[in-house]
């Protein structure tokens, strides 16, 4: 916080300022007569009772590369708080109760290693014992070996990663006696709290530089919350949130202000929902700079000022390029056009100067589903490959994706005592869990019909924007496979089996769907095809009831490609021959269909697109599968026949790699896709998979 911020405000009372991250909880103090720091509060009890608190002074941790790095010693940071109680009243005992907190107002810190804390809460109660447990469960009381000593742990609350509001007593007890002469009808009590930043023997990279605050208070009442945060940042706007809870007296007022060059007032809020939230939106402010927003809350006795720090930065859901709602595909263009950063939108435009794209003037999704965090990227794990290993009858197999035969496992490289994970998705569940990887990367779920939240068949992707006939369609793309309740168990239906105990696929179903491409007149004739025309367009167009309204006719291009130029090459060669310039003109009209195999080569990360789809040597993508959404960790069809053999078609193996297999001997998974009307409205949603897109 700019210490000139400080000095401008003039504080009807005490003043509490906590300096914090956006989406923290900030919990702040304000007694009857005082707020936080270290004043001494009063509280009348009765007609000659007095209760007075001494609330200590806040306790930082500063973790800098000179103090936080090996041979140093722990770093410590402590503080007391106090209740006195004087009975004044003849020979009656006074008795009050209060309640002690620890306002966490900044803690950045994470576990370095799964399970080993690095910052200790010690309490200290008015009878010299240690407190050993906290009004809040949740937060352990941990052993932890010292290294600064042989012997005699660290013995605490683990509080690595805790935020907001900690209560550490509840009504605790004070009496006092005028008549003892002992203590002159006067008790005091005292809690000592010590916070104990641990430099472990280990690289704790990841927590160096950061800064740890925090303030001890003590009250005859409970304490409130405040939450700042902002929302709807956009290249040019930002809205300020206030949202308080747990707060029954009157708010007078509520004001925010930016300190930047565009607006250094005061703007008083607008109170949303009876003194709970209060919002503000400044507009006209300047992409990619950090600003420092104040709060300031105002109360009947003294005003509370908070500080955070936002950068305007690009919109980067649809919730933000449309929050009135709109045309779906203008709206992903206009994520696209408002921002034109991949890094912001994962999106590509596809015109002539994006070097290997398909020229088509689409607007394309790109990139994995799944990245490894900074946690991850501090401990030296920089890919997925380096975090998950797959073990086959306890030897390691090189590709994570390459076949297992016997007593298959998967292994965490960070975390060597997990077992039992014998397929990638609970894998990487687990690592999400941890916070070594993160997930919902690609914010492009689309909810096409009823209750996504409870029916995941009905969430979909969207592939991309693309121009046809002079109109922008939205095409998507099932976001798991189609079982035979969708499909049907007759036309090209081959089995629906149980999937193997070690399985790389990432989808829902426990069962495993498997349909021929043509096994009715066993060519790679899509027309003739009993999947295309009975299974998609007939049974699972059908179950799509109302929805099949907003699904366009559409020519799809199914004339196909040869072997060598559709998975010897990289992706542009392969558009030209599939779809673009040097494409076989054969069509067939019909609603849904299935993904190209371009447009799978095109879901990978930019720098990718040059591989070819399989090889012999393994440079192919099979070095792709974590960067791109596609991939789904299991076998499905291509809607695109091969020209080099006409008893064959594309598809994509478990492993992420594009070949051509017979369509008679070889049953793999479908995802139906196909594309929207030009008409398809966006709604709501921010395009995660918890959060799915609403489209009219």
């Amino acid at each position: 916080m700019k210490k000139e911020n400080k000095n401008k405000l003039m504080i009807l009372s005490l003043l509490l300022l906590l300096l914090v991250v956006v989406g923290a909880t900030y919990a702040f103090f304000a007694a009857q007569r005082g707020t936080g720091g270290s004043a001494n509060i009063n509280v009348e009890a009765g007609t000659t009772d007095s209760l007075t608190f001494t609330n200590g002074s806040a306790i930082t941790i500063d973790a800098n590369s000179d103090n936080f790095k090996s041979g140093e010693p722990n770093q410590e940071g402590d503080t007391t708080v106090s209740a006195h109680l004087v009975a004044n009243n003849g020979n009656n005992t006074a008795s009050e109760t209060y309640n002690v907190y620890l306002n966490l107002i900044q803690n950045p810190f994470v576990y370095t290693k799964p399970d080993s804390p690095e910052l200790i809460l010690q309490v200290t109660d008015p009878e010299g014992q240690p407190l050993k447990a906290l009004e809040d469960t949740s937060i352990k009381y941990v052993s932890v070996e010292d290294p600064d000593v042989d012997e005699n742990p660290i013995q605490g609350f683990d509080i690595t990663t805790a935020t907001g509001l900690i209560q550490i007593k509840k009504d605790q007890v004070i009496s006092a006696t005028p008549s003892d002469d002992e203590t002159n009808g006067k008790k005091n009590q005292d809690w000592q709290i010590k916070i104990i930043l641990i430099n472990h023997d280990y690289d704790q990279q990841v927590n160096t530089g950061k800064t740890f605050n925090a303030q001890a208070i003590i009250t005859a009442g409970t304490l409130p919350n405040i939450k700042v945060e902002t929302a709807n940042i956009t290249s040019d706007s930002m809205k300020v949130i206030a949202t308080i809870s747990d707060y029954e007296n009157t708010i007078d007022k509520v004001e925010f202000k930016i300190n930047g060059d565009e607006d250094k007032e005061w703007h008083q809020a607008i109170d949303e929902d009876d003194n709970k939230t209060y919002s503000y939106t400044f507009n006209n402010l300047i992409k990619d700079k950090k600003y420092e927003v104040s709060t300031k809350i105002s109360f009947a006795d003294s005003e509370v000022l908070k500080v955070i720090e936002e950068s305007i930065t690009a919109k980067k859901t649809l919730a933000d390029a449309c929050p009135n709602g709109g045309n779906l595909a203008e709206c992903v263009i206009s994520l696209y056009n408002k921002n034109s950063k991949y890094e912001d939108t994962k999106l590509y435009y596809h015109d002539s100067n994006l070097e290997d794209g398909a020229n088509d003037l689409s607007y394309r999704y790109t990139g994995g589903d799944y990245e490894v965090t900074e946690l991850a990227k501090a401990n030296n794990y920089q890919t997925i490959n380096d975090l998950i290993k797959l073990t086959c009858n306890g030897k390691d197999v090189v590709n994570n994706n390459d076949y297992c035969g016997t007593e298959p496992k998967y292994i965490l490289n960070y975390n060597l005592n997990l077992e039992n994970l014998t397929t990638l998705k609970e894998t990487l569940k687990q690592a999400i869990t941890d916070e070594y990887i993160s997930d919902n990367n690609i914010k492009n779920y689309v909810c096409f019909g009823e209750e996504c939240e409870i029916n995941k068949d009905n969430l979909f992707r969207i592939i991309g924007v693309f121009k046809m006939d002079e109109e922008y369609q939205v095409k998507l793309v099932k976001a798991d496979e189609a079982d035979k309740s969708l499909l049907g168990d007759d036309g090209d239906f081959a089995s629906q089996g149980t999937r193997e105990a070690y399985n790389t696929y990432l989808g829902n179903h426990n069962d495993w769907p498997r349909y021929y491409w043509n096994n009715t007149t066993q060519t790679n004739t899509w027309s003739e095809s009993k999947l295309n025309t009975h299974n998609l367009n007939e049974t699972y167009l059908g179950k799509l009831g109302n929805w099949t309204k907003m699904i366009a006719d559409t020519e799809w291009q199914v004339g196909g490609m040869t072997y060598p130029l559709g998975h010897e090459q990289g992706a542009h060669t392969a558009y030209e021959n599939e779809l673009g310039t040097l494409k076989t003109p054969l069509t067939h009209y019909a609603k849904i269909g299935m993904m190209y195999v371009t447009d799978y080569y095109y879901g990978a990360i930019k720098d990718k697109w040059s591989l070819p789809g399989s090889v012999s040597d393994g440079e192919d993508y099979r070095k792709a599968p974590w960067d791109n959404w596609l991939w789904l960790g299991d076998d499905f069809w291509f809607i695109t026949p091969s020209k080099s053999d006409l008893t064959n078609a594309f598809d994509i193996n478990t492993r992420g790699n594009v070949h051509t297999i017979t369509m008679t001997n070889n049953r793999l998974a479908v995802r139906p896709s196909f594309y929207l009307n030009s008409n398809v409205n966006y709604v709501s949603g921010t395009g995660t998979n918890d959060d799915p897109i609403i489209i009219s």
